[in-house]
């Protein structure tokens, strides 16, 4: 699994480092060591088939000259921006409906993740960027929105086995979104979620 990931993450870097922003180039573009952490993260609670279905798709838009890391953004200004994102859609790949009822799907059970984070470690959760759409800003949209366009570039087969991943943790009693953010928070140095709670609680109340 390891080899899978290093694959993936080395083709997503030069794919992110190539993103075209209207605004510039942002400058977490130039911050790998983060880049690495947040994905690595990510792809450590998939499984393989899930791993080896996304390289393919990875593969297949290079050879097709796409970048996915740019459709990603893309497609995220549908629920940031959605006037603009009517002027280049067309530029697009187009999402079926099929696919949108995966990406659908996902995405509820991943927020209920994050709900279930954000009750048992509320400082932490503050951490992050807003979790649904409609707490977002203009300069800061939301987990949510990030979801959506993320999984609007994966192939169907990939959402297939993206929601089949989900829905055997959910049988299992086991929470996908933290799973990434213990692996996040253990990358960071942290034990567990409690201590990186921890450490904010004492953080606020020294400063207050």
């Amino acid at each position: 699994m390891n080899e899978l990931i290093d694959r993936i993450v080395a083709i997503e870097w030069k794919m992110f480092d190539k993103a075209e922003n209207a605004s510039g180039r942002a400058a977490c573009q130039d911050d790998r060591d983060t880049f690495d952490i947040m994905r690595r993260s990510q792809f450590e609670a998939w499984n393989e088939a899930l791993l080896r279905s996304y390289l393919a798709d990875l593969n297949e838009a290079l050879t097709q000259g796409r970048n996915l890391l740019t459709e990603k953004y893309a497609y995220i200004m549908e629920y940031t921006v959605p006037l603009e994102f009517q002027e280049i859609k067309d530029a697009l790949p187009p999402v079926s409906y099929e696919k949108k009822i995966f990406i659908n799907k996902i995405t509820e059970l991943c927020m209920m993740g994050y709900d279930e984070i954000a009750d048992a470690y509320p400082r932490l959760a503050a951490q992050g960027r807003p979790q649904y759409r409609a707490q977002q800003t203009d300069d800061y949209p939301s987990a949510e929105a990030y979801m959506l366009g993320e999984l609007s570039t994966l192939s169907l087969r990939t959402l297939r086995l993206y929601l089949d991943r989900l829905l055997r943790l959910s049988t299992a009693r086991r929470n996908f979104s933290r799973m990434i953010l213990e692996n996040t928070m253990r990358k960071y140095g942290f034990a567990s979620l409690a201590a990186a709670e921890a450490r904010l609680r004492e953080a606020g109340t020294a400063s207050g």
